[in-house]
């Protein structure tokens, strides 16, 4: 938000300045006449309209050129805040506050939206506009009040308005800095993170809410680097012909979040992904068809035509004129093949006989989706949920060593399955299944540095 630093403490500030002390000037650095702009391409609390300042390389250069400035400030004051009266926060503050934002108004920038703001953000008790006319009494009163703007409103990044906030607002009781080598040390890392695309700078409107980056996860780094390891090797490298990776976790972990995490290998490998996820305890095979049927309808609307004629070829051949039985359950096979009418079916005599035809079908459908033409990702999701009866084609599909180029994903909540869940037993079982590569994942809470990063 644009709220106002308000100083309320006692301060250093005016011995140094009766000292005649100034920062380092700004012109020794960056050029006066060059624009200020934010690293970000959008303003904090209107995302549709782009900022002027230049393009976003040029704006990273001034930024970049800003800290340093403040960096050499910092080590110019440094012996006198701190060999008289000791680490002084509020007057470090007041000085790289002051390089900031005299940096914008003395080249003439200001952001876009500075006027429609001003009622909300005063620099001072006058009606000074900032970046236009004439700027000096703005700073002498921005001086004299000790009230200060904050720098996210004239378009700087967040985190370099945190830390001004942070030693404008310190008290002794709170003191966030103990001395300028600190405040140093956060301003180098913002300086080595101009590097950056910027993507992962988060932007507060003006309701306050906080965004996040999208499709990314953190503090998961060693659970993600086992399942890309494990993609790769079937996908990628063809060291295994399919792979079992489980990931466990309480709701809210971020399963589905790290399985989302392939979503750019899946696009560059031409792989397809097929997600079944079994939303209420006791879900049946239904669910599973489900999902193998919005696979049948998403490839044969899809763009890539070379896998798809692929898939087609394949399904084809191993369905032969039976592709009849898999109608019921899988009613976009039919386009999928490209057929203007069922196939033939022969009537089963019993119920037991009609799914056994279904599920042989099944799995012969299932071999042929998956190749290394066009491998394929199964995701199960809350797979503690599904029924005994479906729990088993899971089973007979995770030990058929004819299916090739697979990763089967199975997701679940490891405070529901216990050592007598019947998924329990499925684990013993595909542990001595020599031709079933497994890795396990299990997501726990976030420690201090995933928050921190966070």
């Amino acid at each position: 938000n644009a709220n106002e630093y308000n100083d309320g403490g006692a301060s250093n500030l005016h011995n140094f300045s009766s000292q005649s002390f100034e920062p380092f000037p700004f012109e020794h650095v960056h050029h006066p006449e060059d624009s200020i702009g934010s690293t970000r391409t959008t303003t904090a609390w209107d995302e549709s309209q782009e900022l002027s300042l230049g393009s976003q390389s040029q704006q990273q250069r001034d930024m970049t050129s800003l800290i340093e400035t403040a960096l050499v400030s910092i080590q110019m004051y440094r012996s006198a805040l701190e060999a008289t009266a000791g680490f002084d926060a509020n007057a470090l503050g007041r000085i790289l506050y002051q390089v900031f934002v005299d940096a914008r108004e003395d080249s003439g920038t200001t952001h876009p939206n500075m006027d429609r703001r001003n009622e909300q953000t005063t620099i001072a008790t006058g009606s000074h506009t900032v970046g236009g006319g004439n700027t000096e009494p703005a700073k002498r009163e921005r001086r004299n009040t000790g009230s200060h703007q904050s720098l996210v409103s004239l378009g700087y990044p967040v985190p370099l308005s945190n830390l001004l906030g942070c030693l404008l607002n310190q008290t002794p009781s709170e003191a966030i800095y103990s001395s300028s080598v600190e405040v140093e040390s956060d301003l180098r890392e913002l300086l080595q993170g101009q590097g950056s695309d910027g993507k992962e700078e988060q932007a507060h409107e003006d309701n306050g809410q906080l965004h996040f980056v999208e499709n990314r996860i953190f503090g998961r780094d060693e659970e993600l680097q086992v399942l890309l390891s494990a993609y790769d090797r079937v996908v990628r490298d063809g060291n295994e012909r399919r792979s079992f990776v489980t990931i466990s976790g309480y709701s809210g972990t971020g399963k589905t979040s790290m399985v989302n995490q392939l979503g750019s290998r899946l696009l560059a490998d031409k792989a397809s992904l097929v997600k079944c996820s079994f939303s209420a305890p006791g879900q049946s095979m239904s669910a599973l068809f489900q999902a193998f049927d919005d696979y049948c309808r998403n490839v044969s609307g899809g763009d890539g035509r070379d896998s798809f004629d692929g898939i087609r070829r394949d399904v084809g051949e191993a369905l032969g004129d039976r592709s009849g039985v898999l109608s019921g359950c899988l009613p976009s096979l039919r386009s999928l093949l490209g057929e203007k009418t069922d196939a033939p079916t022969t009537r089963a005599e019993t119920k037991e006989e009609e799914m056994n035809q279904i599920l042989f079908y099944f799995i012969k459908f299932v071999r042929a989706i998956s190749g290394p033409d066009h491998p394929v990702v199964i995701v199960l999701d809350d797979i503690q949920w599904c029924d005994e009866s479906c729990l088993e084609v899971v089973r007979m599909l995770l030990r058929d060593t004819e299916i090739a180029s697979a990763l089967f994903i199975g997701c679940y909540r490891d405070e529901e399955v216990g050592n007598d869940h019947r998924f329990s037993d499925l684990f013993g079982e595909l542990a001595m299944e020599a031709s079933l590569p497994m890795s396990s994942i299990s997501l726990k809470n976030l420690d201090s540095d995933g928050v921190n990063a966070l």
